[in-house]
């Protein structure tokens, strides 16, 4: 067995290559959808604040690497 991320649980053989894939930070794939699934987000001014978000996240620990957004939903990884 090798040890994981920060050598905090070993792993089987068979796992060890988790290690080169996971970075040590993890890395979420969230989806978010509107209320009632209604078609709010397709509009200038909610792109233009979502990227006022974006921007702003790294001041708050968030990343937002890549996204879709969507008339009733968004998805992003960070």
């Amino acid at each position: 067995m090798t040890a994981g991320p920060q050598n905090e649980t070993p792993r089987p053989e068979r796992l060890r290559r988790l290690d080169r894939i996971f970075p040590q930070v993890p890395i979420y794939f969230v989806t978010a959808c509107t209320f009632g699934r209604k078609a709010l987000l397709a509009r200038r001014e909610v792109h233009e604040a979502y990227i006022r978000f974006i921007y702003r996240g790294e001041e708050h620990g968030a990343y937002v690497g890549s996204y879709v957004l969507m008339p009733d939903h968004l998805h992003f990884g960070s």
